[in-house]
Parts: C-alpha cells; sequence; structure tokens
C-alpha cells in the first residue's frame, strides 16, 4: 500500500493487576517492545518457507 511501512507508536492500558482478566495479562505480556521489535522485523525468527500452520480435519459421518 502506498505510504508503508509508517513508524507508528502504540499505547496500551489495562486494569491493576489485580482487576485485570487473564486475557488482557496475556496481551500485555505479549506486547513487549522485544515481541513488537520482532514483528516488526520480517527477517528474524523463522522463515515463511519452514512455517507450517497447523492443520485441522473434521470426519462428518
Amino acid at each position: 500500500m502506498p505510504g508503508t511501512p509508517m513508524e507508528l507508536c502504540w499505547h496500551a492500558t489495562t486494569p491493576p493487576v489485580d482487576r485485570r482478566s487473564v486475557a488482557a495479562a496475556s496481551l500485555r505480556h505479549f506486547l513487549t517492545p522485544e515481541a513488537m521489535k520482532l514483528l516488526r522485523s520480517p527477517g528474524a525468527g523463522v522463515p515463511p518457507s519452514r512455517f507450517r500452520p497447523p492443520v485441522y480435519v473434521t470426519i462428518w459421518s
């Protein structure tokens, strides 16, 4: 798309620890500066050619 990539600043707020849901805590843990740096650097980590998504098969009778 025109204008991408863009330098952005993201902010996330969550309730205090005693009122935070498990999902919010997981999201906050995931959104660390290190994780965001990995997400923004496509050359790091597992190359797309080696990525194998899970396959689910459902058999109906």
